[in-house]
């Protein structure tokens, strides 16, 4: 398995070296390895970039080696983009270069050689035909004057042709060191790739496995079930793991549900939903606290201290949360959020309740008051609780934000479909508006349908 999230940083490091170097050649070929990972991304328009500006470098340099090698990765871009007349044409111009390559060298050199011995010859010649000439006139003196100029162009053709020999003996061996030096880079370059792909390889395994850990703690389908027969997931992480996870709870014939949002994505937002998840846990099953607001207060404290224990960190680590609680005798609803909303809908009608201005964790926002709403539910309401991932994801023609208003529209409009037709609409939409944009944060949205009062069995 390939990774080049790895592989990147270290080709925009070399990449930065090759520009303060001022080597063009290197810039070229740094220029070339990121268009690569471009591609890989599916990416294609900045790869197609970064190859012609490396093209372009290759060409000033007269490199035809490079020129041949960007434009086929020029054309693999463009058909993997869908552009088979473009990818097409740059097949042409690579595959031409190639060809012309292995005899352009020894053409040009053999005609130039022939050209100047053509010359040397004809001169000769006239050199002979006016001594000739001189001979006929004065038959002793132009005999001496013969083989003397005869003697002088001889001598003349020997010194050209040693010069002609030891320049092209010297192109050969400098294109001969040339070809030792590349062979010996190309060695060294494979080494380093087959060393990042085993660490690569490290990496992945352990990040695949610290994605068991982190689903082993979400809560699981039989639990949904049990509550709420109608519910939806769609959970879309940026990498491998996330920073959003979701938390649920039963005490006392209450359900207690949660969406977090922690700051990050990849590795770093996934050990913050270890921390937020424990730290969750024990303020319900340890402490015993079932008011939303004084949970989420207690969490905030905890994280703050957990997260800044003997340290000056001035870091904004933390997280944003929606979380509810529901008496499934009577279908009321207590919520609270920090910088989150729950969505309410309602026979076509959605209503947002907001949650509090804080962000859990910060010390500037210990001493902030979290709200609570009361909200008394009825039979086929549908609520919504979710982080901020889906409404930023940038994308569209204008590669905006996809914003919060048509995430509304989306959710009212889903209510057309069953809860478990909804998280293939919710990936089907969110695919086309992405585009080939890279995702740019972790995405969860959780829907539940509420059914009548029950009383606990």
């Amino acid at each position: 398995l390939k990774q080049y999230d790895l592989a990147a940083p270290y080709a925009k490091r070399a990449y930065a070296l090759a520009q303060e170097l001022e080597s063009p050649r290197w810039i070229s070929f740094s220029l070339n390895l990121l268009g690569r990972i471009d591609v890989h991304y599916e990416r294609f328009a900045d790869a197609t970039s970064k190859y012609k500006q490396a093209l372009n470098m290759s060409i000033a340099q007269g490199n035809t080696d490079r020129m041949q090698t960007l434009y086929a990765d020029i054309s693999f871009a463009y058909q993997s983009a869908g552009d088979f007349e473009q990818g097409i044409e740059y097949l042409h111009l690579s595959n031409a270069i190639k060809d012309s390559l292995r005899t352009l060298e020894s053409d040009t050199k053999f005609s130039e050689f022939e050209a100047l011995f053509d010359t040397e010859k004809k001169e000769h010649e006239n050199v002979l035909l006016r001594k000739q000439n001189e001979a006929d006139a004065k038959i002793f003196e132009a005999n001496e004057a013969v083989f003397r100029y005869v003697i002088i162009g001889v001598s003349t053709a020997a010194f050209l042709l040693l010069l002609l020999a030891i320049f092209i003996y010297r192109g050969y061996r400098t294109k001969r060191l040339a070809n030792e030096k590349l062979s010996i880079q190309s060695v060294r370059i494979k080494e380093q790739h087959e060393s990042l792909e085993k660490i690569n390889l490290s990496v992945t395994d352990s990040i695949e496995y610290a994605k068991r850990i982190q689903d082993a703690i979400l809560p699981p389908d039989k639990l949904f079930a049990a509550h709420f027969p109608e519910h939806m997931v769609f959970y879309q992480p940026k990498d491998i793991v996330s920073g959003d996870f979701y938390w649920m709870h039963e005490v006392d014939n209450k359900v207690l549900f949660a969406v977090s949002d922690c700051t990050g994505h990849g590795v770093p937002g996934a050990f913050m939903s270890i921390v937020g998840h424990s730290l969750l846990e024990k303020a319900v099953k340890q402490m015993g606290i079932t008011d939303i607001n004084e949970i989420l207060t207690v969490l905030s404290r905890d994280l703050y201290r957990t997260l800044r224990k003997g340290t000056n960190s001035k870091v904004k680590d933390g997280m944003d949360i929606a979380m509810f609680s529901l008496d499934k005798s009577s279908n009321e609803l207590s919520f609270s959020g920090a910088h989150h909303s729950l969505y309410l809908i309602r026979k076509g009608e959605l209503t947002e309740y907001r949650g509090s201005r804080v962000f859990l964790g910060s010390n500037h926002d210990l001493k902030k008051p979290i709200t609570i709403e009361h909200i008394k539910l009825q039979e086929g309401d549908a609520v919504y609780m979710f982080s901020d991932g889906f409404p930023d994801q940038k994308g569209g023609i204008k590669n905006k934000k996809f914003y919060y208003q048509p995430f509304k529209d989306l959710l009212v409009k889903l209510q057309n479909y069953p809860l478990e037709d909804q998280t293939a609409i919710l990936k089907n939409t969110m695919n086309d508006w992405k585009g080939n944009n890279e995702q740019i944060d972790d995405m969860l949205i959780v829907g539940l349908k509420i059914g009548a009062p029950s009383t606990k069995a």
